[in-house]
């Protein structure tokens, strides 16, 4: 209200102690900074696209990261490694957060456990003409499988019976799926079914002609605590979780998951928009377009 001539003005003075103390307070209020941030070191899988594309230093789950610790004032530093190397390496007391344990036990390395940042889809993939029916492990007697790493401890009822009989494989370099596949050089192979499609685009580019038809047999089910994070310092964790919260409420995350993940086709011969190396691929669009 104006101030009134005939009550005298009172001049208020604060002393330095007093305004550090308001500003104390302010730097507290929600969605303020915090007080510290830092540059978080993220060891993540080194090439597992959409999620993660390392030459571009970008993917669904990458962002999913970057965002959410960015939302607590952190930055990011992603270190891509061999998906196997991961977790060993965190317990060698690198990295400040771990993407995933791969079946370690991070704990008695003094790893805290958080939410996972992405889950992954893991599906059966074989080629559609060879008429499969995979509903139940025995299924895959007599059958090769390739699989990623650490498929065998995670999913031991499929596939214990495959490795005792000398028919189970893993390779990091999930390209190969693709290509084995398609050259009958594997029967079947495990792959989160996006990581798969991807791959397969990019050989169907690569070879510049149609590929066979891949069938997904989704029969397995899937436990978040298989993809829990794991950090170094429980308030980072706290960071982390509280904008993965934030991401999720917001939309954010599904705009995510839209942008990298649910754009890419299910068949590989099929036109799409998608994030293919350091490039968007646009084949909705005539050549000369692109």
């Amino acid at each position: 209200m104006p101030w009134d001539p005939g009550v005298p003005r009172v001049e208020r003075q604060f002393s330095p102690t007093a305004i550090l103390l308001l500003w104390g307070l302010s730097m507290a209020a929600p969605g303020a900074a915090p007080a510290r941030a830092d540059e978080i070191s993220v060891a993540m899988g080194d090439h597992l696209p959409p999620y993660i594309i390392p030459e571009a230093a970008t993917g669904f789950e990458v962002e999913v990261f970057r965002e959410a610790l960015a939302h607590a004032g952190h930055s990011m530093k992603p270190i891509f490694v061999p998906i196997k190397r991961v977790a060993m390496l965190f317990a060698e007391g690198k990295y400040d957060v771990a993407m995933m344990d791969s079946g370690l036990d991070l704990e008695s390395s003094g790893g805290l456990y958080g939410e996972p940042a992405a889950i992954y889809d893991n599906v059966f993939i074989a080629l559609a003409d060879r008429h499969l029916s995979i509903k139940s492990p025995d299924d895959l007697r007599g059958l090769s499988v390739l699989c990623f790493p650490g498929a065998l401890a995670r999913y031991p009822d499929w596939l214990s019976g495959v490795a005792r009989a000398g028919k189970y494989r893993e390779t990091n370099n999930q390209t190969l799926q693709a290509l084995m596949l398609q050259a009958g050089e594997a029967d079947v192979v495990l792959s989160d079914r996006y990581v798969f499609r991807y791959f397969a685009h990019m050989l169907r580019k690569k070879k510049g002609r149609l590929l066979s038809e891949a069938a997904e047999y989704s029969v397995l089910t899937e436990d978040p605590r298989n993809y829990r994070t794991i950090f170094r310092d429980g308030r980072i964790r706290s960071d982390f979780e509280s904008g993965l919260r934030f991401l999720k409420e917001s939309g954010r995350f599904s705009e995510l998951f839209s942008k990298f993940v649910g754009c890419v086709p299910q068949d590989a011969n099929a036109s799409g928009r998608f994030c293919l190396g350091m490039k968007w691929i646009d084949d909705t669009k005539p050549a000369s377009a692109r």
